[in-house]
């Protein structure tokens, strides 16, 4: 069983920051034909969060 109702793609926008150990989303918005409409940070479910894997040059960096 499934509470999912919709798929999405997601973008995080940010400067490149070296030694980041956490993240934290403090306001989000939704672009959908040309509006922009703020959405409520309840939506954000960290608790299945798993970092993706990054690889620069060949090798890998967590």
């Amino acid at each position: 069983d499934s509470n999912a109702t919709r798929t999405t793609d997601a973008f995080l926008e940010t400067e490149c920051v070296e030694n980041v150990a956490t993240t934290e989303i403090i306001k989000a918005t939704e672009e959908s034909n040309g509006h922009r409409v703020s959405l409520p940070l309840s939506v954000f479910n960290p608790q299945d969060y798993h970092p993706l894997l990054i690889t620069v040059s060949g090798k890998n960096v967590n």
